[in-house]
């Protein structure tokens, strides 16, 4: 959605600073699912082909991070000197800002139920001992 709504405001503004926040927002979808994939791929044990393990994927997933930064920096490089040599104007400056704040207002409700999620565990280890939410957290199950 936020990938969605930065795309929108980038083609509708014309902002270098937009395109560059979508291109924050998208090669972090990106990344994570790369790292997804190659973590996973990581973990898998030796086998005939990889007697050392599957580690270096996750090498691979740095590299394919680096190289994807490494051309949204060098095109939104381009593209910024173009517009500044034109003297280019942003049009609709107030939809750029209001999608900012959208953004930003996304990120504290992402990182507020982040810490939800983690401080979890943390409140479920606090459970006296006998409990039966979860076997693993009480010293009965043992």
């Amino acid at each position: 959605m936020l990938i969605a709504l930065k795309g929108w405001a980038a083609l509708e503004t014309g902002s270098m600073a937009m395109l560059g926040s979508l291109a924050d927002s998208g090669f972090d979808l990106v990344a994570s699912l790369v790292v997804l994939l190659a973590v996973r791929i990581a973990a898998q044990p030796a086998d005939l082909d990889h007697r050392f393990g599957h580690g270096k994927a996750e090498a691979l997933a740095a590299l394919i991070q680096v190289v994807l930064i490494s051309i949204s920096a060098l095109f939104i490089g381009f593209r910024s000197t173009e517009r500044l040599v034109r003297g280019a104007q942003t049009l609709d400056a107030e939809l750029g800002i209001g999608v900012s704040i959208a953004a930003m207002a996304l990120t504290l409700g992402l990182i507020a139920y982040q810490r939800h999620v983690v401080a979890a565990p943390i409140r479920s280890r606090s459970r006296p001992t006998g409990c039966t939410m979860r076997p693993t957290c009480c010293s009965t199950a043992r």
